[in-house]
């Protein structure tokens, strides 16, 4: 080998020398920046108090911590009774990891921390700021950790840009005039896998307990004591799938609704429901669970049976005389249950739950009526807003004599119990939103049905309807069904067909344009004798005016677009991930059989079950029962249809 030329040599240092010196600039720079932005910090704290930032170098301060090339990475001085603001320069902290101010008395704005790109803990909490900028957060992608509370700000919401940090474990915004519902992201584990722990209590929020927290992985969930005019407020049913919740603050809010299943909480210590509206009795699946050490009831709307918890749990149940007794443990009476059992259906309105007190139904019981036997002859619920379904239990009344439902909001079905009351001379359920065939009832019973659209229409089959769309997605699940095996239909006669392995050959200069260019796809299969040995030639198209073509020799494949493959990828992303969320059950199965179709024109392949599959995965909890249904009706469908 000859010997490296000198000047290589000299050139190769020279630009070693220039990386180095540009290098050294950066560093010298970035820490000069730091110098400043500590130098600003110091003179914006009125106090240092037992704080030791007399040398010049930031690196030697107290409670400072940097880098081998003297960047500022750790900022922990809370705790030291400092007063003043923060300065507009800290986010030239580039470099910072740890900023710990908490528990001080800092005042002022707080300045924007955007593109603090490093930062992994920050904790703010217990000062007097006033101000957050809306892109506080924005860049902050390594964020892990963050405490903001007890900090009055003016009324803010948590921007989306938060988003960005998909590291994050803590977030904690207890008192700071956060308005607004709480985000959907949070309880989204493809943009926070690690969150556990989320505390947003005593601000402003209001509305619903977002439904993708159901399966999140928080651990302690702080949401009490809202300020806002309607505060917190629906059912409390995600909690239900919140499988790894140890501690639930809800109190002092307006949550309504029964208490859901709790026997899948099995870390659950420490729940705090008190000062709601909650109604209905409190579930065994509560009682029972082993890992309880607090749960506190109190000033709800709970009936039933006064729940008997283990003696060593802290329980508070004060306020509560919805209850049929007040002593622990011991059943209700069974026409209590029975009643009870009638209002589950309609979520154990409150209007029951306020009227319904003691173990005595026939007591001025709201909407009953008994004989001077104690047995119940009338249940009169006409116009008290109810909604919901008719209760099968109400057959089990075999006193039962008039039945009053009307003018309410009720859905679903006539139960066919009701027909076989032998002491029934009056059913109405008129003006509801009732459906299907009326039972045939006794000649002597009286029945009025009026006001019901959809009930006993001539040749009209009634729709199984579940939070008013559930027929609708009966019907688009059988299209995407039949679309499916039609698709498949079409890949076994596709895979009936020789199998071909294309080859595509570099561009190469046509002989009999020299202004195009080829592609020539060749064929595996060189048996094809009759299509020019499985090849096809395509003449692209120049600048060359009127005179360009494309010359297309056919072959036994069909040449796709360039921007095909990417397409398919893309759709079939979009598939994986698509949900319902806000949408109606036709918009999201349109957008369904969208994609399928797009699909389908570009070749893919994908089986029935999987398409199926995608629908399914995409509904949320309101949907529980009727995929049960779905499936149900989707096996045996699949079996005729593989018949024919």
């Amino acid at each position: 080998m000859g010997k490296p030329h000198i000047g290589f040599k000299i050139h190769t240092h020279f630009h070693l020398i220039i990386i180095t010196l540009s290098l050294t600039n950066v560093y010298s720079q970035s820490s000069s920046n730091d110098i400043n932005a500590m130098q600003a910090l110091k003179e914006n704290l009125h106090s240092l108090g037992s704080l030791d930032w007399s040398d010049p170098n930031p690196c030697n301060w107290d409670h400072i911590r940097c880098s081998s090339d003297n960047r500022v990475t750790i900022i922990q001085i809370g705790k030291q009774n400092l007063k003043g603001s923060l300065p507009e320069t800290l986010n030239n902290l580039t470099q910072l990891q740890v900023l710990e101010l908490q528990h001080n008395q800092l005042s002022r704005s707080l300045p924007s921390l955007s593109g603090l790109t490093q930062l992994e803990t920050l904790m703010i909490n217990n000062n007097n700021f006033t101000t957050i900028p809306t892109d506080f957060f924005d860049g902050m992608y390594s964020l892990q950790t963050v405490y903001l509370d007890y900090n009055d700000f003016n009324s803010w919401s948590i921007p989306d840009s938060l988003q960005n940090a998909s590291k994050l474990q803590t977030f904690s915004a207890t008192s700071t005039n956060l308005a607004g519902k709480i985000p959907k992201f949070f309880g989204d584990n493809n943009i926070f896998s690690g969150l556990i722990t989320l505390r947003l209590a005593l601000n402003d929020l209001e509305g619903e307990l977002p439904e993708s927290l159901s399966g999140s992985m928080l651990r302690s969930l702080w949401l009490n004591g809202q300020k806002s005019s309607y505060k917190l407020n629906g059912s409390i049913g995600v909690l239900e799938h919140m499988t790894q919740l140890t501690e639930v603050w809800l109190h002092g809010n307006m949550f309504s609704g029964s208490l859901p299943d709790f026997s899948r909480l099995n870390h659950l210590q420490d729940l705090s429901l008190r000062d709601n509206i909650l109604t209905g009795p409190v579930p065994a699946s509560l009682v029972g669970l082993k890992s309880l050490k607090v749960v506190k009831l109190g000033n709800n709307l709970l009936q039933g049976p006064m729940p008997k918890f283990d003696d060593d749990i802290v329980l508070d149940t004060v306020g509560i005389d919805s209850f049929c007794l007040q002593t622990p443990g011991i059943e209700c009476d069974s026409r209590v249950n029975l009643l009870l059992s009638v209002v589950e259906p309609m979520g154990y309105p409150q209007i029951f739950a306020k009227n319904w007190k003691g173990n005595d139904p026939c007591d001025l019981w709201l909407g009953i009526t008994c004989s001077i036997n104690g047995d119940i002859t009338v249940v009169n619920f006409r116009n008290m807003g109810l909604t919901g379904t008719i209760s099968s239990s109400l057959g089990s009344i075999k006193s039962l004599q008039r039945l009053i439902l009307a003018d309410n909001n009720l859905a679903g079905v006539i139960p066919n119990e009701l027909k076989d009351l032998p002491n029934l001379v009056e059913l109405d359920v008129s003006n509801n939103q009732l459906y299907g065939k009326v039972p045939i009832f006794k000649d002597e019973v009286k029945v009025n049905s009026d006001g019901n659209p959809d009930i006993n229409k001539d040749g009209h089959k009634f729709r199984v309807i579940f939070s008013f769309i559930i027929g609708m997605v009966l019907c688009v699940i059988v299209v995407l069904l039949l679309v499916a095996v039609c698709t498949m239909k079409c890949k076994k006669k596709d895979w009936s067909e020789p199998v071909v392995n294309n080859v595509v050959t570099h561009p190469q200069q046509h002989s009999d344009d020299p202004d195009g260019v080829n592609i020539t796809i060749s064929s595996a299969n060189n048996n094809d004798n009759d299509n020019n040995n499985g090849s096809q030639e395509i003449k692209s198209p120049t600048s060359s005016g009127p005179s360009d073509v494309h010359r297309i020799e056919a072959g036994n494949v069909k040449l796709f677009q360039d921007n095909k493959r990417s397409k398919t990828v893309e759709l079939t992303a979009e598939l994986h991930s698509l949900h319902i969320g806000d949408q109606t059950a036709e918009s999201y199965f349109q957008k369904i059989d969208s994609i399928a179709s797009m699909l389908h024109n570009l070749g893919s392949k994908i089986e029935e079950d999987e398409l199926v599959t995608y629908a399914i995965n995409g509904l949320d909890d309101r949907f529980t029962h009727a995929t049960h249904i779905i499936l149900h009706t989707i096996r045996s469908r699949i079996s005729i249809l593989y018949a024919q």
